[in-house]
């Protein structure tokens, strides 16, 4: 069974670390993450651990001493310009060709499990913001102190 995820990641001494993976890489960490970690309970797709929003994500998640820990990839990212609130079919720009985003997420000290991963496929933490890539790729990055546009990030598989 799953673990409740009412207690998220935003709980205190909650950890967040990112990678930027190949394309071929996240599919042998989401196939190694299927192996280890349940889907997460609010995800969708028929394996499960799919999300339908901004971008494709795989989710999984397990229970540790610690509390819950969190594995998602997110691939596909696009954007487009906003232009008013609407939901829309268009395709967007790219905005990490043949790169997925690796977010491990867990609570006070990382859990064994990530720490195999981590090893197991030599990934190297990296800071990396997907609202930050699309208002670069938008062309839409204003002062840090006054932004004066917003990114919609677009779903691709609606």
């Amino acid at each position: 069974m799953s673990p409740s995820t009412d207690s998220r990641e935003n709980r205190e001494f909650a950890s967040e670390i990112k990678f930027l993976v190949s394309a071929a890489l996240a599919n042998q960490i989401r196939n190694w993450a299927r192996g280890r970690l349940a889907p997460d309970p609010y995800a969708a797709s028929e394996e499960g651990d799919g999300y339908q929003i901004s971008y494709r994500r795989t989710a999984r998640v397990a229970m540790t001493k610690n509390g819950p820990i969190r594995l998602t990839l997110d691939d596909n990212l696009r954007a487009l310009p906003p232009d008013g609130l609407w939901f829309s079919d268009q395709i967007g720009t790219g905005l990490l060709e043949n790169q997925n985003v690796l977010e491990l997420k867990f609570r006070r000290e990382m859990p064994v499990l990530f720490k195999y991963l981590v090893e197991e496929f030599a990934l190297n933490p990296q800071a990396v913001s997907k609202y930050r890539l699309a208002a670069s790729a938008l062309g839409l990055v204003g002062s840090a102190s006054t932004p004066d546009r917003q990114v919609i990030l677009t779903p691709q598989y609606a």
